[in-house]
């Protein structure tokens, strides 16, 4: 999880970076987005469906991305150049027959908000916009992938807006509201960023309507996304530069074992009264063992300090006033077993309870608990 500190740190880069961007700017907003409406209940399978489509146009422009730089990496230096040339020979073809597809996009994606070009239109200007992209990534020239990103889901989302106002029976909403929503879905396949996605929409529309079509579209962009390409963009992109580095989405799929999946049953507690010489009996046939203490602690007793305290003719005394016992760190059945860990290395015997009963032993958890809920072999029985 995040500290305070990398919060407080996000909150106040944001919050510069947006007085800044006022203070040169303005404040009028990127876009003029009109008013949004849901026109029906049915409608919501559209945007389903625009979820659907944004998810696999996703997938499929990272699986190209990869595929193709693999097949173009480490050129001799003389097709670097050509390379490049070749990309910008190729948006430059693109922009003569498309000049919405150069630069960000932002102008084209405003245009598109408010009706001014046919479904058809934006399906090409998406799908093109899309291959200018993957030439200039694969190239070795990129420019970019957030605008591109919002600029290619953009086009598609008005297409499929398009098509339904055409084709549907049920009244839909206009083709801006999908432009809208489309430029979240395309922007969470790729990212595999779908909460950044649909607070970025919620905020350039200024609507509490739109929060569910977007959540439903962009859900189902980053699942679909997620399942047919399941390295993040970001993370392919650098392992083919030769790094690897750690993703947000291994530490969340990672399964966090916690000390009730090791806690075993207190083989014995012992009371201070025990004498020495039983202890040391216990110890023999249990290894360190718990000695219960007064207001519901506990600590440990091993064999070394019981035999030392036997050779000093301790042995019919009792526990607690021949040996130093000293409490024992106590452990919560939700605690991660990393942390146990941590005090197993000084404890080798370890009381486990529930924060809603913290003076009710429930067990023990020792080192070799924690090896068996790892499944990593003893090392007598580990293969030569």
């Amino acid at each position: 999880g995040w500290g305070g500190g990398v919060l407080g740190s996000i909150v106040l880069s944001a919050v510069s970076a947006v007085v800044v961007v006022r203070l040169f700017l303005g404040d009028q907003p990127l876009f003029a987005v009109p008013e949004f409406r849901l026109a029906s209940a049915a409608e919501l399978f559209v945007y389903a469906l625009l979820g659907v489509v944004g998810g696999v146009s996703s997938a499929v422009f990272v699986k190209l991305v990869g595929w193709v730089r693999a097949r173009m990496a480490r050129p001799p230096s003389a097709m670097i150049y050509a390379q490049a040339f070749a990309a910008g020979l190729a948006v430059g073809v693109a922009g003569l027959w498309l000049p919405e597809v150069l630069g960000a996009g932002y102008a084209a994606i405003g245009s598109a908000l408010h009706d001014r070009f046919t479904w058809d239109r934006l399906l090409v200007l998406g799908a093109v916009k899309m291959a200018a992209t993957l030439v200039c990534f694969s190239a070795g020239t990129p420019g970019g992938m957030f605008a591109p990103a919002l600029f290619t889901g953009a086009m598609i989302g008005g297409g499929v807006g398009g098509l339904a106002a055409h084709y549907l029976p049920f009244p839909t909403s206009a083709p801006s509201a999908y432009v809208l929503v489309g430029m979240g879905t395309f922007f969470a396949g790729v990212f595999r960023a779908p909460m950044t996605s649909i607070f970025m929409v919620f905020e350039v529309s200024a609507s509490y309507v739109i929060i569910l079509p977007v959540m439903i579209a962009n859900t189902i962009s980053y699942l679909i996304s997620r399942g047919l390409q399941r390295m993040p963009f970001f993370t392919m992109i650098a392992r083919e530069d030769g790094l690897d580095l750690p993703t947000v989405e291994d530490d969340r799929e990672a399964v966090t074992l916690r000390v009730e999946d090791a806690m075993t049953q207190a083989p014995a507690v012992l009371l201070p009264e025990t004498p020495v010489a039983r202890a040391l009996e216990e110890v023999a046939r249990n290894g360190p063992v718990l000695v219960a203490r007064e207001e519901g602690a506990w600590c440990w007793v091993g064999r070394a300090e019981l035999e030392a305290a036997a050779a000093a003719g301790n042995g019919a005394r009792a526990l607690g006033d021949a040996v130093e016992l000293a409490a024992a760190p106590r452990l919560y059945l939700d605690l991660s077993i990393d942390a146990a860990l941590r005090l197993l290395g000084s404890h080798p015997v370890l009381p486990v309870s529930s924060r809603a009963r913290p003076y009710v032993l429930l067990g023990v958890v020792r080192l070799e608990d924690v090896r068996r809920a790892y499944a990593i072999p003893a090392p007598k029985d580990r293969p030569a």
